[in-house]
């Protein structure tokens, strides 16, 4: 991790040894190539949020408390001064978050980062979605 990552890491109140932080950081299928939804210039039928899900699954499956760490390091994300980290805590709260965190997402979409805000509206489109009931067909 460079230094101006472990700074930031650690102005968050992170730990910037932990592995969290590293995957988070440094590796992972989210980031600023991310994709919410097929587009143009993403192979056919790849979606980033799929491939996120299913690597965030495995790591979950690895080590059972991958994920109440990985939240705590996304949302100590959402108050970086660094807009990939921003939009790196917006995508994992994405696939591991809940209707809970809506309220720190909320706010992230009048960003002066237009990434950062589209994210944060994709995010609160997926969040608000896992609390919508499918209907049967």
């Amino acid at each position: 991790m460079n230094v101006s990552l472990t700074s930031e890491v650690s102005r968050l109140g992170g730990d910037p040894s932990d592995s969290v932080w590293e995957w988070f950081l440094l590796n992972g299928p989210h980031g600023g190539h991310f994709t919410w939804g097929p587009t143009r210039k993403t192979k056919a039928r790849y979606i980033g949020l799929v491939h996120l899900k299913e690597v965030v699954a495995d790591l979950s499956q690895r080590d059972p408390a991958f994920l109440g760490r990985a939240t705590e390091v996304a949302v100590r994300a959402l108050g970086s001064h660094m807009s990939e980290v921003i939009r790196r805590g917006i995508q994992i709260l994405a696939v591991i978050g809940d209707k809970e965190l809506i309220d720190k997402i909320v706010p992230l979409v009048r960003h002066s980062d237009a990434q950062v805000a589209a994210d944060a509206k994709a995010c609160v489109f997926e969040l608000k979605r896992k609390d919508t009931p499918e209907v049967a067909t």
